[in-house]
């Protein structure tokens, strides 16, 4: 089970003063493996570096440690980086005191940093560093139990932060000056216990957003005339808008506001508006559209740059980018690969610096390493970056295909990566790659785990099933709550397509998922005897009948809005029931199953996790073993690729 989708609304937005070293969907620490965006392991990856005002501030690897480091901005020096050559890097600052950071954000008037960082059991901490040139870094202030999103005030002295209840719910916003310890002070409290905060700036200025999958509400904070922070509330939750809002400065001192909302068709629409027209009743027939989605092309992120507005889409269930000229009629410019028909390729913008003179986006794919591209919005040319990362060593090539299978009245994307070498001959085995929550999506990220499996002869299958966010906000909502049964079809669908197609042989087929992925594949189990050879579960969600009936649980009152809430609806109660696997364990033969578990995991119960085992253990007729691989010193998100390899080798290919 994992945070809701809404808590972590936009968290990859690279405004001016938020620079993720999770560029590229990946989280970086002193481990050897690390986790992509859907869950799934994959190995080292060198982010790219984002540039903030006077510097590129980028992560490096020494000695199996992660050295987050600061360097003066050089078009020469950067791509020195991209070689992995830093012996003549001018005035490089290494931070030490930043060991595991999810979340670093520079305040560009300063040099100042924050570094959010775990400490254990889903707690955080914040680092405030002083990166003033000719000084060394210096912890100026420790916040604790903070959420994972921050962010630094016009004014630089000032950062707002969000605080954790005891469910980890991001349920306060605090700001204090940090160099003055007694001026600390929470500025919101959220009662809805739906809702998290997240607080984000654009342009200098400072937001909030709470925030479920069904309604938000806006607010932004300006210090007044006698020093104290005022929070005006832009978007009324009371309007029942899912929305976000950035605020553009114009030159004569006039500010406008760029809403991204949903229709009632629940199509992503980007709009214009005066901040008159932002009231409660939300005069929407005053706002002027700058970009409308379709059902097949949808809007998710949005960066104000310069004087261009870059969009995050989502279209043919992949991500794109697009560019938009504030000065023109609302045109887009879709940036993107050329030559690249042949392949399924992901853009993401890496780098949307708010004074920069270029855009940084990455091109990633199922069967090779990222390219990376600068596209300069003067004359709209795209330049490519060198980056030196280490190709595998392979005989073969990969092929990335897409077909659809029809569930419920729908077509289902569904990805196939093999090497060039395997036919659709009812011969070669496969693994099912699932997760379905959230709006989370399995896009194209190269991942040397499955390097041997590829190399081997397997077909690697991902669904995309209805509940993730491959086709936009629309495909969430069929998947979610009470439509949670869609979900569950659309994967007992693709696993048999997988099969009937001719990719993967008749008891040939494996599936592996993570935390609240586990009830696709632990429930159809359940359903399906004989269907799956062998499953590997990462932290999986096993109970969520017992489960979010427990709102003191961590995240389980956020929960409710993905899952439904079986306290007050008999309807989703009973559903839950219907599909909970724990409950649903029966006399059957079941697969050979692999699970890895985190001893400090804060999200799911080992404990329960343990007891479906032993349910399996005494029902199953199979002679199939089931392995748990408990990891210590580790939380939610762990894998363990030894493990992992062993299991496919032993369970799959030489079954």
């Amino acid at each position: 089970m994992t945070a809701s989708n809404a808590l972590a609304l936009d968290e990859t937005l690279l405004s001016e003063t938020s620079c993720s070293y999770r560029a590229l969907g990946v989280e970086l620490g002193p481990s050897d493996v690390v986790k992509n965006t859907h869950g799934l392991a994959v190995a080292r990856l060198r982010a790219l570096p984002v540039r903030r005002g006077k510097y590129w501030y980028y992560p490096r690897y020494d000695g199996g440690r992660t050295l987050y480091c600061r360097s003066v901005a050089s078009d020469n020096d950067i791509r020195k980086y991209m070689h992995g050559d830093f012996q003549d890097w001018v005035d490089e600052v290494v931070h030490p005191d930043l060991v595991n950071s999810v979340k670093l954000g520079v305040n560009r008037r300063t040099g100042r940093l924050f570094s959010i960082e775990h400490i254990g059991r889903g707690r955080m901490r914040m680092l405030v560093m002083d990166g003033a040139p000719g000084r060394s870094p210096a912890v100026v202030c420790s916040i604790d139990n903070v959420g994972s999103t921050a962010a630094w005030a016009d004014d630089s002295n000032w950062i707002f932060y969000t605080k954790l209840d005891d469910a980890l719910r991001p349920a306060e916003l605090w700001a204090r000056n940090v160099d003055d310890p007694g001026s600390e002070i929470m500025l919101h409290s959220e009662d809805d216990k739906r809702c998290g905060i997240v607080v984000y700036a654009n342009g200098g200025h400072v937001f909030s957003l709470s925030s479920t999958p069904e309604v938000s509400e806006s607010a932004e904070y300006r210090i007044g005339a006698d020093g104290a922070w005022i929070r005006n509330v832009l978007i009324n939750r009371s309007c029942g808008l899912l929305h976000r809002v950035f605020a553009v400065d114009e030159r004569d001192g006039t500010r406008r506001y760029l809403v991204r909302h949903l229709d009632s068709a629940g199509v992503q629409i980007l709009s214009w508006a005066n901040e008159r027209d932002l009231d409660a009743s939300v005069c929407m027939a005053k706002w002027s559209r700058v970009f409308g989605g379709t059902p097949g092309t949808a809007l998710t992120d949005v960066y104000v740059v310069s004087n261009h507005i870059v969009v995050g889409m989502r279209a043919d269930a992949l991500p794109k980018v697009g560019v938009i000229d504030m000065s023109s009629a609302g045109d887009i410019f879709i940036v993107g690969p050329d030559g690249d028909a042949d392949d399924l390729v992901g853009v993401r913008v890496v780098d949307a610096d708010e004074d920069g003179s270029a855009l940084r986006v990455a091109l990633e794919y199922y069967t090779r390493q990222i390219r990376v591209i600068d596209y300069r919005y003067v004359d709209g040319k795209s330049v490519e970056i060198p980056f030196d990362m280490e190709e595998p060593d392979i005989s073969t090539r990969f092929i990335a295909t897409r077909e659809y299978v029809r569930s419920g009245g729908v077509d289902i994307p569904m990805t196939f990566v093999h090497s060039e070498e395997v036919r659709p001959d009812g011969r070669a085995p496969g693994v099912l790659v699932a997760y379905g929550c959230y709006q989370s999506c399995l896009d194209p990220a190269f991942t040397n785990n499955w390097l041997e499996l590829l190399q081997r002869g397997v077909v690697i299958v991902y669904a995309h099933v209805r509940g993730g966010g491959e086709m936009g906000s629309w495909w969430h909502e069929q998947g979610r709550g009470i439509n949670k049964v869609n979900s569950l079809m659309d994967f007992d669908v693709c696993a048999r397509y997988a099969i009937e197609s001719g990719w993967v042989a008749e008891g040939r087929l494996g599936a592996v998922t993570a935390s609240a992925g586990a009830i696709l594949v632990a429930s159809s189990i359940n359903r399906n005897p004989g269907l799956f050879r062998a499953c590997l579960l990462r932290q999986p969600f096993v109970d969520p009948h017992n489960v979010l009936r427990d709102p003191g649980l961590p995240l389980v009152a956020t929960d409710w809005s993905e899952f439904g809430n079986p306290l007050e609806d008999q309807r989703a109660a009973e559903m839950i029931r219907s599909y909970s696997p724990l409950q649903n364990v029966r006399a059957q033969d079941y697969p050979a199953i692999g699970v890895v578990l985190g001893e400090l995991d804060s999200r799911i119960s080992n404990s329960d996790v343990v007891e479906w085992v032993e349910r399996i253990r005494s029902a199953s007729t199979s002679s199939l073993p089931i392995y748990i691989d408990a990891m210590m010193g580790v939380g939610h998100g762990c894998g363990d690729a030894r493990f992992e390899l062993a299991f496919w080798e032993r369970e799959l290919l030489n079954a």
